[in-house]
């Protein structure tokens, strides 16, 4: 639809969209939203949960999906995994590029860097036409919590490139500890999935986080933060006239500081087949090379369809309406804060 289309014109990275909810009767920090009881039973209460180096507080329970980018690799974390499935994953991976041939002859494999029994490094060329860029696939593995994490990078295929990318995966080599999901780190460092990476120091680092709730799937909210390499303003949502034009309400257009810096909320919501759609957007600008005031966004959708019990046997659930999103937008943003600094405890 073109009015939705403008307004998220200006996002360069996609939102992470997970199908969420927000409780029938849900209260925040002790304060019930004034959603019929009945269907769900009591309020749930909220959690301080820790991404990347923000905080924020969600309703108990809360499942989410997270991409982690640090230093320029993503990580992904696999739980439940023994050594013996960890050395036959790095097996399988090593076979796969030694049998993987490569245009100008050899295979993709480069070199295996077992920089310790619970890490190591798959060194390769980024594709079968590639002699430019290598392909880096780290292995780091906690025997006692039986995690296993993969880091994904990229680096210039050159003998000077290769060397830095060993020294520097020794140095952050022990940087990297379980973390329990509700655990928040009392020391400056960067929060994965089950994991927390030790450092002050400013990287190439980005976080998006999708709160999935049961109860309401019509709702989703995307939390997302990066470092810039430069000032980035948050400004006023543009084509505001325009979205009038094209039937959208303005609920809320007005700016507001976070953490000393610029921010910008844009609330809007339109009706589409007759049901009503609510788009909240709302973003902070950042200080160049600084991990303490990143970018950072959040935004929230919802429609005012109700939402599909599983149980026939109860009553409707009434869907949630603007007054009761709105209540569930200020409790999100005004959590929003600093994994170490003012306001983290």
């Amino acid at each position: 639809m073109e009015m939705l289309s403008i307004l998220r014109k200006w996002e360069t990275i996609g939102i992470l969209l997970a199908a969420t909810v927000l409780v029938a009767v849900m209260a925040w920090s002790g304060f019930a939203i004034g959603i019929p009881r009945g269907t769900l039973g009591e309020p749930i209460e909220t959690e301080t949960r820790c991404f990347g180096r923000l905080l924020i507080d969600v309703p108990k329970g809360a499942q989410t999906v997270c991409d982690y980018k640090l230093m320029g690799s993503t990580v992904q974390t696999i739980s439940g995994v023994n050594r013996s499935q960890y050395e036959q994953r790095v097996r399988s991976q090593q076979t796969k590029l030694l049998e993987t041939p490569h245009t100008q002859g050899e295979t993709l494999f480069v070199d295996r860097d077992d920089i310790s029994a619970n890490h190591v490094t798959l060194i390769s060329w980024a594709s079968a036409a590639s002699r430019r860029i290598y392909d880096y696939r780290e292995y780091q593995y906690l025997p006692e919590q039986q995690i296993l994490y993969v880091w994904l990078g990229q680096g210039t295929a050159n003998a000077a490139s290769l060397e830095s990318a060993r020294e520097a995966q020794r140095r952050w080599s022990n940087r990297l500890q379980y973390r329990d999901s509700l655990e928040i780190p009392s020391t400056p460092g960067f929060c994965i999935t089950c994991g927390f990476v030790a450092t002050d120091a400013v990287h190439q680092e980005e976080m998006t986080v999708g709160f999935v709730i049961p109860g309401y799937p019509k709702v989703s909210v995307a939390l997302n933060s990066f470092v810039t390499a430069y000032d980035m303003e948050a400004r006023a949502f543009e084509k505001v006239d325009k979205l009038k034009r094209h039937g959208v309400q303005i609920i809320r257009n007005r700016k507001k500081n976070w953490q000393g810096s610029p921010a910008h909320e844009l609330l809007i919501k339109y009706k589409v087949d007759g049901v009503w759609h609510y788009e909240f957007e709302w973003r902070a600008s950042s200080k160049a090379h600084t991990a303490e005031q990143p970018f950072v966004s959040l935004s929230l959708h919802s429609d005012s369809r109700p939402p599909e019990d599983p149980n026939p046997s109860l009553a409707p659930r009434e869907p949630l309406g603007q007054e009761d999103l709105l209540v569930i937008w200020d409790r999100l943003v005004s959590s929003i804060r600093p994994q170490v600094g003012e306001g983290s405890a």
